[in-house]
């Protein structure tokens, strides 16, 4: 189910304008970050329950698989991932067709160095 944001506005969710960001953080339950309520989640969103449930499994493979200060284990494991990242960029911008809704998941582009 699409909700135009101007409907959610006049409920006291994000306005028009908002921008949402897509990117997962240590500490924070959910990889949805706006402008106006920092760290946020799908029922601020108001987003369907499909999409909640994708977002679950990407942000728990990172929690799971993105080890900080040595990255991926392997460049598929890596590669998959932002795969999926895309597609739920994808589904984000069909469910929030007002906002601006951008990838700063780049940041977690490192595969691990096998030791010598």
């Amino acid at each position: 189910m699409v909700v135009d944001l101007y409907q959610r506005d006049k409920l006291g969710y994000v306005s028009s304008q908002e921008v949402v960001r897509l990117f997962p953080d240590w500490g924070y339950e959910w990889p949805l970050w706006t402008s106006e309520m920092g760290g946020t989640t799908p029922d601020a969103l108001a987003l369907s329950a499909e999409l909640r449930s994708s977002l679950r499994a990407w942000h728990d493979e990172w929690l799971e698989s993105y080890l900080p200060g040595r990255g991926w284990s392997t460049v598929n494991q890596r590669d998959r991932w932002f795969e999926r990242g895309q597609a739920l960029l994808a589904q984000l911008r069909t469910e929030l067709k007002e906002a601006s809704v951008l990838p700063k998941y780049e940041m977690y582009d490192e595969v691990e160095t096998p030791m010598r």
